[in-house]
């Protein structure tokens, strides 16, 4: 698997990612290529390289003759289609067009075929779409993965008049994800950009893991003052799986410590995490600064899960911050199965680790024939331990 990781804290616009993966080491005359469009003619891409923040960075350069007309969703798609293109950069580019197209729709309040862009943003926007899709192609990058957005603040100038930032189809394009306004006053992401991260994209707010292959820095045309308005991309391939019969992912374990709730709170806190997905909770007693009696609470979750299972553990507890870190775990294979055992259906799980094979009853099962019986739990399970496995 290999990874794209885009961190956006700073912003980005479509230039930014097209000029990012360049960067990262995709070869401009292959994308330039790529860009030969028979309704474009003479489309030219280049990179420059600037200094922002005392760090060199790659800035995008567009040139193309003048053009005289608005060019509707359909025009574009259609340009995108009579081109060289591969099937999968013209799928991903139509997919992201489409979801642009949407949310330009959506807050304008007309339909899909009636979104229409000008003269040289139609332009701009099919070179920043199809050359960052190219990119992807060139790099055999598998997954994208992107950081929490910085989309800007304040006000703006566009063709309707004085708005405020996010831009109205930016904040539709993002619904779901975690932005922050960023260090400026000023719109930090534009809906192109919106729209191939959120497209093509998943959210994580940690790097993969993996062996790094290469790094890439660009720049948006905007000049601030204590802002570089620069993004940074990553290539990495993930570790290879060593044993087929392991699971090899990885997790992110949050943790915090609590010394103004009560027990029941904390026990309650815990079920809802289990049921909204957490892979594991845990609480163990410990001391606090002046002395306090606390609970330090520990919860598992999936990578793309992080911001909602924080949220949901602050919430609960009212704790006033988590800490988080990324950890890699190997876990058996694992499959569950019934078994009859004195006439009662038994849950169990079968599980494989390497040369090692065992099966395990499921607790409710056990504990289920001990309440029906009122036998002590341990009876129950030293039982099932000595039964003819045959039965």
């Amino acid at each position: 698997m290999k990874y794209l990781y885009i961190d956006a804290h700073n912003g980005a616009s479509g230039d930014m990612l097209l000029a990012a993966i360049i960067s990262c080491g995709a070869d401009l005359a292959y994308i330039q290529q790529k860009l030969s469009f028979p309704d474009i003619p003479d489309l030219r891409i280049d990179i420059a390289l600037k200094n922002r923040g005392g760090m060199a960075c790659s800035h995008l350069i567009v040139d193309f003759p003048a053009q005289t007309e608005y060019r509707y969703i359909q025009q574009i798609t259609s340009i995108i289609r009579k081109s060289t293109l591969s099937e999968s950069v013209i799928a991903m580019s139509e997919k992201i067009l489409t979801r642009l197209g949407l949310a330009e729709a959506h807050v304008h309040g007309v339909s899909l075929d009636e979104v229409h862009f000008h003269e040289i943003g139609a332009v701009d926007t099919i070179v920043d779409i199809v050359g960052f899709c190219s990119g992807l192609e060139y790099l055999n990058i598998d997954t994208v993965l992107f950081s929490p957005v910085a989309v800007g603040s304040g006000l703006m100038k566009t063709a309707h008049g004085v708005m405020s930032i996010p831009a109205p189809a930016t904040a539709e394009l993002l619904k779901g994800f975690t932005i922050t306004s960023g260090p400026v006053r000023a719109e930090l992401l534009t809906p192109t950009g919106a729209a191939i991260l959120s497209t093509l994209g998943t959210q994580s707010l940690c790097l993969p893991e993996g062996t790094l292959v290469s790094t890439g820095v660009s720049c948006g045309t905007k000049i601030f003052k204590n802002h570089t308005n620069t993004l940074r991309a990553y290539v990495i391939d993930s570790q290879p799986q060593k044993n087929p019969l392991f699971v090899n992912d990885d997790v992110i374990e949050i943790e915090t410590d609590i010394d103004h709730i009560s027990g029941e709170v904390l026990a309650f806190a815990a079920e809802i995490l289990l049921e909204e997905g957490a892979l594991d909770v845990s609480y163990t007693p410990t001391l606090m600064k002046k002395g306090r009696p606390a609970y330090h609470l520990k919860v598992l979750c999936a990578v793309p899960d992080t911001s909602r299972i924080a949220g949901i553990i602050m919430a609960q507890t009212r704790t006033l911050g988590v800490r988080f870190i990324q950890k890699s775990r190997i876990i058996a294979m694992r499959e569950e199965s019934e078994t009859v055992w004195n006439n009662d259906t038994i849950q169990t799980k079968s599980c494989n680790f390497g040369a090692i094979k065992f099966t395990k009853p499921e607790y409710e099962s056990l504990a289920r024939i001990a309440r029906a019986t009122k036998t002590p739990l341990i009876e129950i399970m030293e039982a099932y331990a000595g039964r003819n496995p045959s039965t």
